[in-house]
């Protein structure tokens, strides 16, 4: 892929930029971006921050290109999808190119499952305005596996400059993903059946939190992320549910699981946002950017969503 065989309709959609090296990761996004820029297209570019520094270093035109930190906004990938929508919406509906790099080595597998998920979802988080979407992986630190998720969920494969339609690409996949229970949680787990008493949850997570030695901030954000999980499942779901919540030392983050007998039909709940009139709407959005990560996953057999805060500031791994 090069400035020169940009063709807009063979670059749109989404793209896995499978590289090696440096050099290939630099030569195919500054051509990607370059090509962006001179075709006056708004470009955006969300990489984890030591990369970023590289790529301001060589992509033309980088003063009318918008940079993130990944690392700060895809810590919990169901951010993505909004951002990227607030910065397409800004547009007016012109074509847009993105680069978006939510993997890098060090990343949990609690993590990598929300990085799949949120991949499976974008095509149809994205389909109100032509984009193309350049997602880079690198296969020499990354897990095999996660490379094979990468090609099921990216219809073409960016490699070593050239571009080729993912032969195992497999659209449509994120109902599947989204109705597949989480793990069990660890037997040690603390665990109590709440109700429409939420001054007795919030009094029980923050006893737990408190023995995790979660800092004061932090825990006011999981006791409002707990509230507002357990409040959607008594209003929506009209039932009880069953919290569990665990101090994970290794990977020092306090972790609440939260589950009901309701059903969300919506894979994209909460990566939306809300409408700017709506006075409901706000609730699993604002979860998802309170919280350090996010699961949620939700089927017949009912709805899950697994809360996890730092309890020290966390780095986000080795490729930050």
């Amino acid at each position: 892929m090069t400035a020169n065989d940009r063709g807009i309709d063979v670059e749109l959609g989404h793209n896995a930029l499978l590289y090696s090296t440096v050099d290939d990761y630099v030569k195919v996004i500054a051509a990607f971006v370059g090509a962006g820029v001179a075709a006056d297209e708004p470009v955006l570019v969300a990489v984890p921050r030591p990369k970023a520094e590289l790529l301001r270093q060589v992509v033309a035109g980088k003063d009318r290109v918008t940079f993130l930190d990944m690392c700060e906004l895809g810590r919990n990938p169901a951010r993505i999808i909004p951002a990227v929508r607030s910065f397409v919406h800004t547009q007016g509906g012109r074509p847009t190119r993105l680069v978006a790099e939510p993997t890098w080595p060090g990343r949990s597998a609690a993590e990598l499952g929300e990085v799949i998920l949120h991949e499976s979802l974008l095509d149809s988080g994205m389909s109100e305005a032509p984009s193309a979407t350049l997602c880079p992986y690198d296969t020499t630190a990354l897990d095999p596996d996660l490379i094979c998720e990468a090609e099921r969920h990216h219809s073409h494969l960016v490699i070593h400059g050239g571009r080729r339609r993912s032969p195992t690409y497999q659209p449509g996949t994120e109902t599947t993903l989204f109705s597949a229970p989480l793990s069990a949680p660890p037997w040690y787990a603390e665990e109590m059946v709440f109700d429409h008493d939420l001054g007795r949850l919030r009094r029980f997570v923050e006893a737990a939190a408190r023995k995790a030695g979660l800092e004061t901030t932090r825990l006011q954000d999981l006791l409002l992320a707990v509230n507002e999980v357990a409040t959607n499942a008594i209003v929506h779901a009209g039932t009880s549910g069953v919290i569990r919540c665990w101090h994970d030392v290794d990977a020092s983050e306090m972790t609440c699981d939260l589950r009901d007998e309701g059903h969300i039909g919506e894979p994209l709940v909460g990566r939306f946002g809300p409408y700017p009139l709506a006075v409901q709407g706000w609730g699993l959005w604002m979860v998802n950017h309170v919280c350090d990560l996010v699961e949620l996953r939700s089927g017949e057999w009912g709805t899950n969503v697994r809360l996890h805060v730092g309890v020290h500031t966390a780095s986000g791994g080795a490729g930050c």
